[in-house]
């Protein structure tokens, strides 16, 4: 039930993103760089260094945009 439970989860994640990705290229990029930043905040004191780029959370957000846009017709 608990392995269920957290494939629910990132399910819904991963569909409440690519909705967004739909809606905005732009909500989506400040999710993903939020995302981007708690990821950073996690990982900076192992590695000493940023892990992820916020930049490219934002080019990769209007990169789906664009090909969910395609897909959507």
């Amino acid at each position: 039930m608990t392995a269920a439970a957290i494939l629910l989860a990132i399910a819904v994640g991963v569909a409440f993103l690519l909705y967004l990705g739909y809606r905005s290229a732009e909500r989506l990029g400040d999710a993903l760089a939020w995302m981007a930043r708690l990821v950073n905040a996690v990982v900076r004191p192992f590695i000493h260094r940023e892990y992820l780029q916020e930049e490219r959370a934002h080019y990769f957000a209007a990169e789906v945009a664009e090909g969910v846009g395609h897909v959507a017709g």
